[in-house]
């Protein structure tokens, strides 16, 4: 039944659609839960949330598209802040103007109609900035590429460049590491020669030192060998010369200047014994020395076989020292006229002639 406000008025009291207290008649906005009276104004306000809410999204679809870009280039980053802010700012006027509906009813309508112009504004401005956001990142993705051709095409020519260069600096070494081989190669061979010229050399002063300090009779018949295998040559020339330093040597020489040697442990005067016993010593005793004395002792022994004992001595002993005493000796025994401290080719080619002549004037031995 109606109460008596409603009688007094004549209006009948209604009910909210939305939380059901009961209305003034002249009343647009239930005081209990906010809602209009009219359902058109509740979706006109949800509307605008659902606006500031898809605006909201729309900004950050942009700013994942636009994130998802070039990330480098700071004009994009600012003009996505922008349109942020925008939203933001966009989002904040809406929620003021949400508490400005419940104070002013009568100018819903005209701000349903600005915030329906707003969004179509904004929502072909946000078209207008996502599509030139995408025409800047095709021009920035354009000029990186065009960036990236010119410095690889760059590279590629200094990269050719240095590698005409690598090849002729290559060619060169090679040139230079032929021509040093080359002459490696000739200095090796001068070497190798002044080697072996050193060496040859070499072996020349040993067999001479050998020869004198030794009176090794091998290392003089090698030098005498070796004369004769370079006989008419400058090696042979050399040869020659090391001869005649052994030969100048043995001149005059007295290695062995005492007359006595120690024999059984007695002191023996080689020229107190008889012929044969220095013949026996000359022929049979292994001490150089003592051969050497018997050589020498034999000088004045006028007795037959004398002559035949030094040419074999000085066919056969190893000793130089001893056959040059055999060659003095046989020379003033024999009277040969002496031509040489140590070759004795010129003894034997006497003896053959005068052999008989010589042996004619000896005596027998006793």
């Amino acid at each position: 039944m109606p109460n008596e406000e409603s009688v007094n008025t004549g209006k009948i009291k209604t009910v909210c659609n939305y939380c059901g207290s009961e209305l003034h008649p002249d009343a647009k906005v239930c005081p209990a839960c906010g809602h209009y009276k009219r359902k058109m104004l509740n979706w006109i306000r949800h509307l605008a949330s659902a606006t500031a809410l898809v605006m909201v999204i729309l900004a950050i679809v942009q700013l994942i598209l636009a994130y998802g870009e070039k990330v480098d280039t700071n004009k994009m980053l600012n003009e996505v802040e922008i349109v942020k802010n925008k939203a933001d700012a966009t989002l904040t006027t809406v929620e003021e103007r949400e508490k400005q509906l419940s104070v002013r009813l009568s100018e819903v309508s005209s701000d349903i109609d600005s915030l329906a112009k707003a969004f179509e504004s904004n929502k072909q401005e946000l078209a207008s900035n996502f599509a030139n956001l995408s025409s800047e990142i095709d021009k920035t993705k354009d000029s990186a590429d065009k960036q990236v051709n010119q410095i690889v095409n760059s590279v590629n020519l200094q990269a050719s460049k240095s590698k005409k260069r690598l090849k002729k600096m290559e060619t060169d070494f090679n040139t230079k590491q032929d021509k040093l081989n080359l002459e490696l190669a000739t200095l090796k061979d001068e070497l190798t020669v002044q080697l072996e010229k050193l060496q040859w050399r070499d072996n020349l002063i040993q067999l001479t030192d050998n020869a004198i300090s030794k009176c090794d009779r091998y290392a003089y018949d090698k030098l005498k060998r070796l004369e004769t295998d370079f006989k008419g040559s400058d090696k042979g020339s050399i040869i020659v010369s090391y001869i005649l330093r052994v030969k100048r040597m043995y001149i005059g020489l007295k290695r062995y200047p005492d007359e006595v040697y120690k024999k059984d442990g007695k002191i023996v005067t080689m020229h107190d014994l008889s012929t044969n016993a220095i013949l026996t010593e000359l022929l049979n005793n292994p001490a150089n020395h003592v051969r050497a004395l018997a050589a020498r002792a034999l000088i004045n022994r006028q007795v037959k076989g004398v002559p035949e004992a030094l040419i074999k001595t000085m066919q056969n002993d190893r000793d130089l020292y001893v056959i040059k005493n055999c060659i003095n000796s046989f020379c003033i025994l024999t009277g040969c006229k002496q031509l040489d401290v140590l070759d004795y080719g010129f003894i034997i080619d006497y003896w053959d002639k005068n052999k008989l002549d010589v042996v004619s004037k000896l005596s027998n031995p006793t």
